[in-house]
Formats: C-alpha cells, sequence, structure tokens
C-alpha cells in the first residue's frame, strides 16, 4: 500500500492531524485502509443501526456479509463485536440505490488506484513542506 516504510511512518504520525482537518480526509481515505477509515467516523454497532432505522437486525448483518446487489455495508470487528458507522451507511445507501436505479458503480482499475496513491502522496508532501 505505501511506497517506503519511512512514508507509511510519517503518515501514521501524523494522522491526527489530518484527521482534523476535513479538506485532507479524502487524503486519508485513499492511503489508509479501510478499517482505519471506519475508525475515524461515527461508530454504530449493527444493533444500533438497525434500532435508528427501525430494521431488523437480521437486516443488517446481511448487508454485512451477503450485501444487497453486489453492495456490501462496511463494517469492522472491535473484540467480538462488530460495528459499521454512520457514514459507511450512507455510502451503502447510495451504492445499493445506485445500482437498484441501473447505474454502475464505478470500478477503479490498478493502475487508477495507483494514480490516486501518486496524487495523495504528492499533495500530502506538498501539504507537510507548506
Amino acid at each position: 500500500m505505501f511506497r517506503n516504510l519511512a512514508f507509511a511512518a510519517l503518515v501514521l504520525a501524523l494522522l491526527a492531524y489530518l484527521l482534523a482537518s476535513v479538506a485532507n480526509l479524502a487524503i486519508v481515505a485513499t492511503l489508509l485502509p479501510l478499517g482505519m477509515v471506519l475508525l475515524a467516523e461515527q461508530r454504530l454497532s449493527l444493533g444500533k443501526l438497525a434500532r435508528q432505522e427501525g430494521l431488523n437486525p437480521t437486516t443488517v448483518w446481511r448487508w454485512s456479509t451477503r450485501g444487497v446487489r453486489g453492495v456490501k455495508l462496511e463494517t469492522m470487528n472491535i473484540g467480538a463485536r462488530r460495528f459499521t458507522t454512520q457514514e459507511a451507511y450512507e455510502r451503502f445507501v447510495e451504492r445499493s440505490t445506485a445500482v437498484a436505479n441501473g447505474t454502475p458503480i464505478p470500478q477503479r482499475t490498478a493502475k487508477q488506484k495507483e494514480s490516486a496513491i501518486d496524487r495523495a502522496e504528492a499533495e500530502l508532501e506538498k501539504e507537510l513542506a507548506s
């Protein structure tokens, strides 16, 4: 994921700084694994999400394990409990609605992902230099 360990250490050391700025959240989301991005968001248990939305908890569990039309609810395990986030739920609703309406979800190729990483690294280095 990271080109070298020194850069990875630098990114992790500055994570608190980056998360403080909403403008830099896109950089963080590009560089960090999904679990770390989810940790930076507003955590919800699957049961709490079900109660909040008036759903059966089994429905939310199914969204996280099997998904809907190929779209899964992003989750993370902390200990023996599974959590999602409000933001992950919003992304899930947006993506599953798009698929249901016939709008394909764009999938990035490896080359596109690499380009995004390069742009994010350049932007981060520029930010750190200022």
